[in-house]
């Protein structure tokens, strides 16, 4: 797929993630819009806290652990490593590959520091510089291991085309038995082939397949997207592939 600046990766290690859309109640339309513009838990939710058994996220060099998991950074600018109760669920780093004349580049870590650190959150900033192609990852890590990263390019070629971009996540293949998404008929065992995943789970109904999971019985890695804003895939019926291998499933 072509990208063009910028577009939101949303990245989460372990535990529950529920999103609601509004719900209109034809019971009661003023209850309904009482609990949509109700403000009521704002303050709450700005607060600086950790509601327990979760600890203080803790920000170090190239790293930062939360309960339970840890991430670290090394030459890419996406995670390096990430682990969940010491286990490691990356096979090598992620990497963020893009494609210029017919040639493929993983954008590297040139950069990278923390911006900001409270209790329940940090913020880090990355870059990197590729053929010429200069992209920074803004991203922060909350104490429950969600990972949010945002990617912007700058291109120093003027009106070149890239080709491609993409994000590819090499995982432990002995550990990626399963996979789920938010539609239910696309859920079950990993075999031997490619699972082309659209970004509409069905064609008749504007239902967006926004996440998938991948892992095992005890463990995975989930990825929530946010839209295809900015994006140009090649299809919307396989914006993303999981592709098996013997050792490793990408």
């Amino acid at each position: 797929m072509t990208a063009t600046p910028s577009r939101t990766l949303r990245l989460w290690l372990g535990g529950v993630l529920l999103l609601m859309a509004p719900v209109k109640d034809t019971r009661a339309e003023d209850h309904a819009q009482t609990w949509l513009t109700s403000t009521r838990y704002d303050d709450y939710g700005k607060q600086d806290r950790v509601p327990k058994p979760w600890t203080p996220v803790s920000a170090g060099d190239r790293e930062v652990s939360v309960w339970g998991r840890r991430m670290r950074w090394k030459d890419s600018l996406l995670p390096a490593s990430l682990t969940s109760v010491g286990t490691e669920l990356l096979k090598a780093p992620m990497r963020l590959v893009v494609s210029v004349a017919g040639k493929e580049h993983a954008v590297p870590l040139d950069k990278f520091r923390v911006v900001d650190q409270q209790r329940h959150r940090v913020t880090l900033s990355a870059e990197g510089e590729v053929a010429g192609l200069w992209v920074t990852a803004d991203m922060w890590v909350e104490y429950d291991g969600f990972l949010w990263v945002t990617l912007a390019t700058e291109d120093s070629v003027a009106r070149r085309k890239v080709d491609s971009l993409r994000v590819l996540v090499p995982l432990d293949a002995k550990q990626t038995t399963l996979y789920q998404t938010f539609s239910r008929p696309r859920t079950g065992w990993i075999g031997k082939e490619p699972i082309q995943l659209p970004w509409l789970a069905k064609p008749s109904e504007t239902i967006v397949d926004f996440y998938h999971w991948f892992g095992d019985e005890d463990k995975g890695l989930g990825f929530p997207y946010t839209s295809l804003a900015h994006w140009a895939p090649e299809s919307e019926q396989n914006f993303c592939t999981l592709s098996p291998g013997k050792d490793v499933t990408t």
